[in-house]
């Protein structure tokens, strides 16, 4: 079962361990769930108000849960509300209530772990194979990371362990170091040094609260 919900929320299917949980009004009936496949069952599950049950997600490009400990979401409404899954194991994808699609833009992360929508790019961190690049998409098309269109990317100087979006700034943090990048688009993408002897040690602690960002140092 979904910790949180009530006696009667039917279980999860399968038998695998649950890797996240997205509550999300405006896609299908609000819930998305993942978890570890059983062999054949896909992993992806969206909660159906008029069924009472789950709709299993079976759109192209499934991925392999191989190796998956968590899998993140980011929501967000540039055309219709989506939800963006990262895991660093499969490209990123989002879901629309309808269809699952993996981004695979020859310019994209493969494995990313983190991502944030920033003023209207989708950005994009933690692929085990570039650690400290933080990639961002065209505007308004997570799927598009072609430099003619306003995709682009940035070495930041060292691991990425979060990125986070407060107000009108990109937090970057490492383990030891945190900066931020400002601007709207490619034309005027700034990195600015926040501190260099501090940073954050447990990537999903990075939350905002009360006006705040917060994170366990």
């Amino acid at each position: 079962r979904i910790s949180g919900f009530s006696n009667d929320f039917p279980d999860l299917p399968g038998t695998g361990a649950t890797l996240g949980v997205c509550v999300a009004n405006g896609i299908d009936d609000g819930i998305f769930a993942c978890r570890t496949p059983e062999t054949g069952n896909n992993y992806l599950h969206a909660w159906n108000d008029s069924t009472d049950d789950w709709d299993t997600i079976t759109t192209a490009g499934s991925p392999t849960m191989t190796g998956v400990e968590k899998v993140r979401f980011v929501k967000y409404n540039w055309t219709e509300p989506r939800i963006l899954l990262v895991d660093g194991v499969n490209p990123a994808a989002y879901y629309n209530g309808t269809s699952y699609v993996q981004i695979t833009h020859a310019n994209a992360p493969t494995d990313p772990k983190y991502a944030s929508e920033f003023a209207s790019h989708m950005f994009l961190a933690g692929d085990p194979a570039e650690p400290s690049i933080v990639y961002f998409s065209a505007p308004l098309d997570e799927t598009d990371f072609a430099v003619a269109n306003g995709a682009g990317s940035i070495n930041m100087g060292f691991d990425v362990v979060q990125i986070k979006k407060f107000r009108n700034e990109l937090y970057v943090f490492g383990t030891n170091q945190i900066k931020k990048i400002i601007g709207s688009s490619i034309a005027d993408f700034t990195v600015q040094e926040v501190t260099d002897n501090l940073g954050c040690v447990a990537s999903d602690s990075v939350i905002e609260i009360g006006g705040d960002l917060l994170f366990l140092g």
